[in-house]
């Protein structure tokens, strides 16, 4: 179970409050072991019978780690010369503790603490206290990168682990594990094994359909939850049944098979798609976890999204090297705010905007363990939420490759050099002076440099699409969805639809943003992004942006794991998320 806990807390001690004397312990941050919430975020608490991760400095004896086994006699409250104590409404309730080492000591919260703000204080050598969020819920989903982000760690109910390779099935009940679904006074948060009690409060949205969930409690561990949950049955395409009403041919107004879209509709109208990165979150008391993608395929197997020319095969090998060679080259036509943001912050519904139209080439180089169980994409009709850079995560280094002294850009009446701006390296842009046309080929063309080969690749930029009720939005009630509608487009591409805004900082931490994204069929014309997406963004000022991508073209290049073009319109607003 070790692995279970195992977090790097590396960032967080940079990341949150100022440094004190090292004569008492110092508490940077109270976590859930699993999620990677920062305190002040919307889904930010710490629930009764979770497992927490206490990050700071002089928290204990200097001694090697040994997780302690929660068997027998059961977890101490007392490790390494150091233990804990919580207030909450006057009640005082002492965790159960798995770790201790100086930077951090993982902890389970017992059952009977009162939901509420109080203090968690540790006690070593003198004591220090800190405020305490306690919720009736929040729970964190175990990542296979153990950063709260990427590929969810789930099994099939023999204990094997679902991967890209072998994925989940629509239909396959599958256990998802994690901490934070609140308390359970059966048990005494201590021993091994724990009582499984169904505590009935959790709903599973996978692929952005709610699942059927058939038990989420606790599993034999202390501070370790269990959700068995049913991969929701392949509905009909979405974009299948607009292309139907519409008199199209269902395989042309879709990059879905139109075989595959009819098995879809005979099976059931759930909506569900399957693919290799689909969304998963856990909302339990009205509180959403972190967002994790699954892999689904009918039949188990390997995993594809067809859309972007991916397989799980491909996942797996990239997510297992140390090191990932890659190439990204855009051409874009974007529509801004045209004023300082801070105006259009202030009264959004005063905007004016201009639009702009650029190419840029990246290429990196990505050293680290980032790449494990997840990927930079996300399977079509999926909502993900993305936190502030985890605290306890595996970023990786990144570091530019030299692809030439400039990368051409030549069709229609455009040609032009992109190049690197001063003291960069694998960087190139140019802000074009011509409009980009609909319909018209740019061919971007490689000279080679010292880590990448040369290379010549083309592709077609979309007639751009229309966001039709842009001008109606200036606030976004979370609570309540938010229609999205739009005409045009790239036949048998999707739209990318996204936003952000970011938290007024409590004392002593920066501002933090919260981000979505959600993927979805451009011929459906509309969307609504759901509440429980929403509700996991602070409120307060942020954007709003619509974004459609002709299908990505793929490229290769000496140097390189692979390399895709993306190009495409976007239109960006200011919001206030209320």
């Amino acid at each position: 179970m070790s692995k279970l806990f195992s977090r790097n807390a590396l960032a967080v001690l940079a990341l949150v409050f100022p440094a004190a004397a090292l004569a008492q312990p110092v508490v940077n941050a109270v976590i859930n072991n699993f999620s990677g919430e920062l305190p002040g975020l919307p889904s930010y608490g710490i629930a009764p019978a979770s497992l927490f991760v206490i990050y700071g400095s002089h928290l204990c004896d200097d001694v090697p780690l040994v997780t302690q086994t929660s068997a027998g006699s059961g977890l101490p409250t007392t490790l390494n010369g150091m233990s804990i104590s919580v207030i909450v409404n006057g009640v005082t309730t002492n965790p159960a503790i798995y770790y201790a080492i100086p930077t951090q000591v993982a902890a389970v919260l017992p059952s009977t603490t009162p939901s509420g703000s109080g203090t968690i204080t540790v006690n070593y050598k003198g004591s220090t206290s800190a405020p305490l969020l306690v919720t009736k819920s929040a729970f964190g989903i175990l990542t296979l990168n153990l950063t709260g982000a990427g590929g969810v760690k789930a099994t099939n109910l023999q204990y094997e682990d679902i991967t890209p390779t072998a994925s989940a099935a629509p239909g396959q009940t599958i256990i998802l594990w994690g901490s934070g679904l609140g308390a359970d006074t059966a048990n005494d948060d201590r021993s091994y094994p724990m009582k499984q009690d169904n505590l009935k409060n959790a709903t599973v949205y996978i692929g952005g359909v709610k699942a059927d969930v058939l038990y989420a409690g606790r599993s034999l561990f202390p501070g370790e939850d269990q959700i068995d949950v049913t991969v929701p049955s392949l509905g009909a395409s979405s974009a299948f049944r607009s292309a139907k009403g519409k008199g199209h041919d269902a395989a042309s107004a879709s990059s879905l098979d139109l075989q595959q879209a009819l098995n879809w509709e005979e099976e059931g109208d759930s909506g569900f798609q399957a693919g290799c990165e689909n969304a998963i979150v856990v909302v339990a008391n009205g509180i959403a976890s972190n967002f994790g993608t699954l892999p689904v395929n009918p039949g188990n197997g390997v995993c594809s999204d067809a859309l972007y020319g991916i397989n799980g095969t491909e996942l797996s090998q990239t997510g297992s090297q140390g090191t990932v060679k890659g190439g990204t080259l855009s051409l874009f036509q974007g529509t801004q705010p045209a004023q300082n943001s801070d105006v259009s912050h202030t009264n959004p519904e005063a905007q004016s905007f201009k639009t702009l139209e650029y190419a840029s080439a990246m290429f990196s180089s990505t050293t680290g363990a980032s790449f494990v169980g997840g990927s930079s994409y996300l399977s079509l009709g999926n909502c993900i939420v993305s936190l502030p850079a985890n605290i306890s995560g595996l970023p990786g280094t990144v570091n530019g490759l030299d692809a030439g002294t400039s990368i051409g850009l030549a069709g229609g009446s455009l040609s032009v050099q992109l190049t690197e701006p001063p003291k960069t390296v694998g960087s190139y842009d140019a802000l074009l002076t011509s409009p980009l046309g609909g319909g018209t080929a740019y061919t971007f063309t490689g000279p080679g440099g010292k880590k990448v080969g040369p290379f010549k690749v083309t592709i077609t930029f979309p007639v751009p699409v229309t966001w039709t009720n842009k001008s109606s939005i200036s606030t976004v009630a979370e609570s309540q969805g938010q229609l999205i509608t739009w005409t045009g487009g790239a036949t048998g591409s999707f739209m990318y639809i996204s936003g952000n805004s970011m938290t007024s900082p409590p004392v002593g931490v920066v501002p933090q943003t919260v981000s979505f994204a959600c993927n979805v069929p451009v011929v459906e014309q509309q969307f609504t992004i759901p509440s429980y997406v929403l509700e996991a963004l602070p409120k307060g000022s942020g954007q709003l942006t619509v974004f459609n991508e002709a299908n990505p073209v793929s490229f290769s290049a000496t140097g390189l794991d692979g390399g895709r073009v993306v190009a495409g319109s976007f239109t960006q607003t200011d919001v206030i998320y209320q």
